[in-house]
């Protein structure tokens, strides 16, 4: 399904900092053109966000999502790893880099949702969420709290995604962020 009007863009900026006003502000116009599309507005829908220290890969994990999805989309769930599609084929969706930078910043939305057949024969529309990651060189704590706190909120799954092991300083990265 193609929502037209939105953008080119597979995603929105669902919540974005404003500069001028020094505050984060919600893209109801946006959403609202997602979650009020008359082939999904009557459905129950899912939002799974993925948060987390910055450059450790949300938005690589998104896109795997988004590939997988796609794929259920079109053929049902299956028990093949047909949905990995070809190793040489790059890897798209949601914008990622390598370096020291940060990509995201604010709230990413997947603008193209996913309709699925949940078991008892429903239908169900999965959204994606990406996030700003954590504690960057020019995010203060209140900044990761703020969209972590959104994120939280705006999501019915939340992925607090790690790099390796967790680790000690994760749960006080958490900690900070809740308290």
């Amino acid at each position: 399904m193609e929502i037209s009007g939105i953008m080119n863009l597979p995603f929105i900026n669902a919540v974005a900092f404003d500069t001028e006003q020094g505050r984060y502000i919600f893209n109801e116009k946006e959403v609202g053109e997602i979650l009020l599309h008359d082939d999904i507005k009557n459905k129950p829908v899912v939002i799974i966000s993925v948060a987390g220290a910055f450059r450790k890969g949300k938005s690589f994990l998104l896109n795997f999502f988004v590939r997988f999805l796609t794929y259920v989309s079109l053929h049902g769930f299956t028990n093949t790893q047909e949905w990995l599609g070809d190793s040489e084929q790059p890897l798209s969706g949601f914008p990622w880099r390598g370096g020291s930078e940060r990509e995201t910043t604010g709230i990413l939305l997947w603008a193209q949702p996913f309709v699925l057949k949940h078991a008892n024969g429903d239908e169900i529309v999965v959204l994606l969420m990406d996030t700003q990651g954590a504690f960057d060189s020019t995010s203060s704590v209140k900044d990761c709290a703020i969209i972590f706190a959104i994120s939280t909120m705006m999501s019915s799954t939340q992925i607090y995604n790690i790099s390796g092991n967790l680790q000690e300083d994760y749960l006080a990265h958490l900690h900070v962020l809740f308290v």
